[in-house]
């Protein structure tokens, strides 16, 4: 039998008739032959195996090399990254980005967030790593209006949800003291984020409210939420030729009392928190003149924000008055009343 037609016969045979193979085999072999000191049958043995450990002590350490980055490097690229996509040198013509790599922008980001997760809590560059992270989703989420990207959802084009993105971030900032919190910024992320396709405000200030347990973090992060909101209220609207500052402004008001109505409710001050949205959703305009939806604005969120049927039953009483509420939320005032009976 031929070397070659050996290897087809062993080809499909098991690990323990293999080992059952070469062991008759062995015992047949004349003493002479297994112990020569140069080509011996032992030799060629220990050869085989000690080139295999050898394989795999390389393979292990070439993937722990490829694991393993200095972080002045990568927080340098990420800040030439970040500014070269503000200067749209991803979508137009241009000498600093190399047009083989403007498509491929989104293979760059997956890789920085991928190494700032690896970076442990107990790390030097722990916090570093968490601003980058903050600093990559602010331009994702700026190019969900304006192009930076040859994309309109760049979230989506990274494979992670901008809601998701928001909760690493929020992991990563509670996880340490709230004094070291970084609520101002989380609030901001929240608020005033241009939104991808899958995401609402409310949901990432829902999920910010989540990680608040404390009642004096609570407290604190309501009068940061206040201050920002009579801050931008406050804030003069720069308006620019067929600009949308208007709508931007409003945007930011809406979500911003938003927040400060579900801090609130997380003190289970809900009488406070529905009037607070009410009366500066109406004194902001914010839906207009249409108070309608501004009503059907309030329910919706207190029931996502956690209030109950009775609440909802009796805040619907109460800011309903003259106002024609639409045939789903008189039906829905029905079946609650009914169910609470």
């Amino acid at each position: 039998m031929k070397v070659a037609d050996l290897r087809k016969l062993l080809k499909d045979a098991g690990s323990e008739e293999l080992i059952k193979i070469i062991s008759e085999l062995y015992r047949h072999i004349p003493k002479a032959l297994k112990e020569n000191d140069d080509e011996g049958i032992d030799q060629i043995i220990q050869k085989i195996l000690s080139q295999k450990r050898e394989a795999q002590s390389s393979g292990k350490k070439t993937k722990e090399e490829k694991n393993t980055f200095k972080f002045e490097e990568l927080e340098n690229e990420i800040e030439t990254f970040i500014s070269n996509a503000n200067n749209n040198y991803y979508i137009a013509p241009n000498r600093v980005v190399a047009k083989s790599k403007r498509s491929k922008w989104r293979f760059e980001v997956m890789r920085f967030i991928k190494q700032l997760k690896s970076i442990d809590y107990k790390s030097a560059y722990y916090e570093e790593s968490t601003r980058l992270l903050i600093e990559l989703f602010e331009l994702l989420s700026y190019g969900c209006g304006i192009y930076v990207f040859r994309s309109d959802d760049p979230f989506a084009s990274i494979g992670l949800s901008q809601y998701n993105f928001y909760k690493l971030i929020c992991e990563r900032e509670f996880i340490k003291d709230f004094k070291d919190v970084r609520i101002d910024k989380l609030l901001k992320l929240a608020t005033d984020s241009v939104l991808d396709r899958q995401n609402l405000n409310y949901f990432m200030i829902s999920k910010l409210c989540e990680n608040l347990v404390d009642e004096n973090d609570i407290e604190e992060t309501l009068e940061t939420a206040i201050n920002r909101y009579n801050k931008t209220k406050s804030t003069p609207v720069v308006r620019t030729p067929f600009g949308n500052e208007d709508y931007t402004h409003r945007n930011h008001l809406e979500h911003q009392i938003e927040a400060v109505m579900c801090l609130y409710f997380l003190q289970h001050k809900y009488d406070e928190g529905c009037k607070f949205y009410w009366d500066e959703m109406i004194r902001n305009k914010i839906n207009g003149r249409n108070q309608e939806i501004t009503f059907y604005c309030l329910l919706d969120r207190l029931s996502f924000f956690g209030g109950d049927d009775l609440l909802w039953t009796e805040m619907y009483k109460k800011y309903s008055k003259g106002i024609t509420p639409r045939e789903r939320l008189k039906e829905l005032y029905i079946e609650k009343m009914k169910a609470l009976k």
